[in-house]
């Protein structure tokens, strides 16, 4: 998660347009990656990692396509379990009015 804000922090005060391999941004994709090990022959995701790879020139890029997809599917669950992970109920998004 920290390596998550990390990049998004970086990403959303940077005025110039950037790529995940860009200085600073390769050792946050990495750390992000890491739990999730996409690169390796071993891992569950290393077919995939290869296809996305095989889609860019951008091995930064392909390791966080495979790493964010993996994050957001295993931790959507949480979003049924924990009021604050979940949206808005569509009541509380509508303004009142006034």
């Amino acid at each position: 998660m920290d390596a998550l804000g990390k990049i998004r922090n970086k990403a959303a005060h940077f005025d110039n347009p950037m790529a995940l391999s860009d200085e600073g941004y390769g050792p946050l994709v990495k750390a992000f990656s890491v739990p999730w090990k996409p690169d390796s022959p071993k891992s569950l995701f290393h077919e995939w990692f290869q296809r996305e790879l095989a889609s860019t020139d951008s091995r930064e890029r392909a390791l966080f396509v495979v790493t964010a997809s993996t994050f957001f599917v295993f931790l959507s669950p949480l979003a049924f379990i924990t009021d604050r992970l979940g949206p808005l109920p569509v009541v509380n998004q509508i303004p009142a009015a006034g």
